[in-house]
């Protein structure tokens, strides 16, 4: 975020902006450009709603995102009336069907089996039909304990689109087409007097079937299991209407899938008293799937590394996880659960060109010491978090692990960093500070990791003190993963450049310097803290100071590390907010103490001591959820028609004040002050306009058929606008100075002076409560080799600055940087009376669900259950009370409405 050509602030870097005026309007009838969010590729956010957590939730999706296992119960009202199991199951599915793709599941499945095991679960087996028929492949099983579905997972197609259901076509010729085609494969050798143990044995077996197809539809087909010999098995499907066939494969199970060339080995057959065929089988090698092996790292130490093989070919990706999710895996570009390593080539994120490709081997043998520390250091910090906290994953949701090697500067120099952006690890090779590639550390990659851990639990903000904590815990985290002493970067420092030899210590943070000008010094006590505004108000320096309490803490008498990295961890994701600061430390830190082992404890006495010894304050911390009295006055609603070509104004009682307010059409959102005094929006010539509620009129403001979106600032001094360009710049209009100034956004890291560049157009605006920031959502993308990684987020852009009075520095911070895979975020609005609240449609793409969401920037609490499941994208609003959301919707006949919600008092729940 950088403003661009601040001493010409009447020119942006693309686009030449005249000075606003009111001028008439002209319209011109430019068509609608608005933007429909189904229409993008969503990926990968700590959110991981697909139902309410009352009802049954689905665990796990296939590929093209329908669901294959749902865990939970049935609501007590679905259970009411019926205690037999197998109707349950059939209500289970019932009121999963939508994550199923089905319209009546109970018409289209039937029990075909039910038992009970030695663990007293009782398994329920259905399979799916169509009139009546089976439906080839798809089948479910639902679990249940004490009477009760807890769990249900199989695989079904989705209610067909149509049906070929015509059957002319008997079973006798369906056999003789397919023995047609055997002849040409197979020796057909069936004797008449079968072997000793296969006096049943069945040579055909065949069905009537439904065969789904790719378009949607279901086609009648002979499906039919044929043995030409005792060896082989095959299976055909007919078309039971033309005779056509449709498909075959074999299915009889070889050893190997080798034909092996050249000379065989001869062995006699054992001599018994009847004839004996010997039959050369194909041998079989293991399937694609998890493999192992052993690599030099760049400590010349060999690792055990995980690694998949696919098609004889090996990939640096970790399957072998818990957390590995092999439903909704394609390997090798599209893996769910993996630790997984690529390379960048010399590339920058920063840059255009920036690419990544698979790390591979054709025999499982690797010789970059590079790749193998990454991976390596990634599986050991993963596992850190899974069996010392219980996390799975970075977000706690199995989501990826994905490290990026071989990162250079924007201009191809060497980086000397590593870093974190909220969708995975970058690793930079040294330059000047850093003597080793960074990959090299399991401190450094503890730490990079453990920036994901935190903004997924307490999200603090990277700034100032709660910025220091942010990376105090990134560094705490990092320590106990490499636990063999308490200084970070050690493996990798240029001893040159810092002159103890190691980025920075916890046992010393002074690090072998007396003052700030030395490399590597941090303070130790609060009262040498960092006051100034460099690296974001010192987050790297500051941070010295709970590092080092952290350290008394852990090595104080009874306690250990293992008692100090479970209190720090709780008070992490129990306590702390995003504002948190050093004191809501001593008090997060203590509470987490006493729940764990009591507040009169040594553990918790040692904690007090260790605050005081480096000065972190006590007090009762502070409170940063304050709230504004309501607005006086009427409410008022603005809406436009479904084709966005007149705006309406809707009072209170949902009656229409004007049919319409203004005839004209818009290609933005209204953005209204907090008086309701005025609005601004795009109109469908993309020049700007203002509404003058008090004169009840609207005139243009500003005539460059250039605009895409604008949001007005709470009191009217400030305008934000994007363009038709669909680039990653935001236009601020300051009214008092009269001047623009240009904000390119970027995604943040956790290094100071390193972004990356894969924002691509922000669309939705609106100002926060102080008119310093705006709140946007954006499209991002990040393009591998190997595909790319999209989605929309939301982020905050630091504009103007109420000290200096003047355009500010462009910052960035998001709302959520763990967005789950094929979810987005978008659309946000702020609470009316309460900055810290905010509103916004989540939309996961695995099961084609739209939800209305709120979340309390400060906590990180997000509803739970959601405001409402909606069936189209909802454009949420708050109501000047707060008591309701609004947003677009559907009734039950499909017609577009406005809905409204009633919200309880913490606006995170529905009343």
């Amino acid at each position: 975020g950088k403003i661009l050509d601040l001493s010409n602030k009447n020119a942006g870097p693309k686009i030449q902006v005249e000075q606003l005026e009111k001028v008439q309007a002209n319209p011109i009838g430019v068509p609608n450009a608005s933007r429909d969010f189904s229409s993008l590729n969503f990926s990968p956010n700590p959110l991981r709603y697909q139902n309410p957590p009352s009802w049954p939730k689905v665990t796990a999706t296939a590929s093209n995102g329908q669901a294959i296992a749902i865990e939970g119960k049935l609501p007590l009202k679905y259970q009411a009336g019926t205690k037999d199991l197998e109707e349950q199951g059939l209500l289970f599915f019932e009121i999963m069907k939508n994550a199923m793709s089905m319209r009546s599941p109970q018409d289209e499945f039937e029990v075909v089996g039910q038992w009970k095991d030695e663990l007293d679960i009782i398994h329920i087996k259905y399979q799916q039909t169509w009139e009546g028929i089976p439906v080839q492949g798809g089948e479910w099983m639902v679990h249940a304990k004490d009477n009760e579905i807890y769990f249900a997972n199989g695989r079904n197609f989705p209610t067909p689109k149509a049906v070929q259901s015509s059957q002319t076509i008997t079973e006798n010729q369906a056999l003789h087409t397919c023995f047609r085609d055997l002849g040409t494969k197979e020796t057909i050798k069936r004797p008449a007097t079968l072997p000793l143990g296969l006096e049943d044995f069945q040579w055909d077996e065949t069905a009537l079937v439904y065969l789904p197809e790719e378009n949607g539809n279901y086609r009648l087909v002979w499906r039919l299991d044929i043995h030409p010999n005792l060896v082989k098995r095959y299976r055909y499907f007919v078309d039971a209407g033309t005779g056509e066939m449709i498909d075959s494969y074999p299915t009889h199970c070889g050893f190997t899938h080798y034909t092996f060339e050249g000379e065989k080995a001869h062995s006699e057959a054992p001599h018994n008293h009847s004839s004996v065929n010997l039959l050369t089988k194909e041998s079989e090698v293991l399937a694609d799937g998890p493999r192992t092996a052993t690599a030099r790292d760049l400590f010349n130490i060999n690792r055990t590394i995980n690694t998949y093989e696919v098609n004889a070919g090996f990939f640096m990706i970790d399957a072998s996880r818990p957390m590995h999710n092999p439903g909704s895996s394609s390997f090798p570009n599209d893996a769910q659960g993996v630790i997984w390593t690529v390379d960048s080539r010399n590339t920058s994120p920063e840059n255009d060109n920036f690419n990544a490709f698979h790390v591979t081997s054709n025999n499982n043998s690797w010789n970059d010491p590079i790749s193998v520390s990454a991976h390596y250091n990634g599986g050991e910090s993963y596992l850190y978090f899974k069996n010392v906290h219980g996390r799975n994953s970075i977000n706690d949701q199995n989501g990826n692990i994905l490290s990026f090697i071989n990162i250079v500067e924007k201009d191809g120099t060497d980086m000397d960093n590593a870093f974190w952006n909220g969708k995975a690890m970058f690793y930079g090779n040294g330059n000047i500070g850093f003597s080793s590639p960074l990959a090299k550390g399991l401190d450094v990659a503890g730490h990079e990791m453990s920036h994901g851990v935190v903004q997924t639990t307490a999200n603090l903000e990277y700034r100032n003190e709660s910025g220091a904590l942010n990376e105090s815990y990134a560094d705490i985290f990092g320590a106990m993963i490499d636990r063999d002493d308490w200084k970070i970067g050690d493996d990798v420092a240029n001893p040159n450049y810092f002159r103890s030899g190691t980025m920075r210590d916890m046992e010393n943070p002074h690090n072998g310097g007396n003052s700030l000008n030395d490399n590597g010094w941090q303070p130790s006590h609060y009262n040498e803290r960092y006051t100034g505004t460099q690296d974001n108000g010192g987050v790297h320096i500051n941070s010295g100071i709970p590092n080092h309490a952290y350290f008394l803490f852990a090595t104080a008498s009874g306690v250990g590390k293992d008692k100090a990295e479970k209190v720090f961890y709780r008070a992490l994701d129990r306590y702390l907010v995003a504002s948190s600061q050093f004191v809501d430390l001593r008090v997060a830190t203590m509470q987490a103490a006493a729940d764990l082992y009591g507040a009169n404890s040594a553990v918790s006495t040692a904690l007090k001591n260790a605050l005081d010894a480096v000065g972190i304050p006590g007090g009762s911390g502070g409170n940063y959820q304050n709230d504004y009295q309501e607005n006086p006055g009427d409410p008022y609603m603005i809406v436009s028609d479904y084709d966005e070509t007149a705006i309406y104004l809707v009072d209170g009682n949902g009656n229409i004040v004007g049919n319409p307010f203004i005839n004209f059409g818009t290609v933005s959102r209204v953005s209204v002050t907090d008086d309701g005094s005025y609005a601004v929006f795009i109109g469908e010539d993309n020049t700007m306009y203002e509404i003058d509620f008090g004169n009840n009129s609207f005139q243009q403001i500003q005539s460059e058929t250039i605009w895409r979106n604008v949001a007005i600032s709470k009191d009217g001094s400030r305008l934000a606008a994007i363009t038709l360009d669909y680039d990653e710049f935001i236009y601020v209009y300051d009214f008092g100075r009269q001047e623009w100034a240009t904000f390119e956004l970027y995604n943040p890291t956790y290094s100071t002076g390193v972004s990356t560049g894969d924002v691509v157009y922000p669309d939705i605006l609106e100002w926060d409560f102080s008119g310093q920031w705006v709140m946007y959502d954006a499209y991002n993308e990040l393009g591998t080799f190997f595909g790319n990684i999209d989605y929309w987020d939301i982020g905050f852009c630091n504009v103007w600055s109420t000290a200096s009075n003047n355009f500010a520095s462009g910052e960035v911070s998001k709302l959520f940087t763990g967005l789950a895979d094929n979810t987005s975020v978008g659309n946000p609005t702020f609470s009316k009376r309460s900055p810290y609240i905010i509103a916004f449609d989540f939309l996961d793409n695995n099961q084609d669900d739209y939800w209305i969401m709120t979340a309390n920037l400060e906590t990180g609490e997000v509803s739970d259950p959601p405001i409402f499941q909606n069936l189209v994208i909802g454009y949420p609003n708050f109501t000047p009370s707060d008591q309701f959301i609004s947003y677009d919707a559907e009734s039950t006949s499909g017609d577009p409405v406005v809905a409204i919600q009633k919200l309880n008092s913490n606006k995170l729940s529905a009343a």
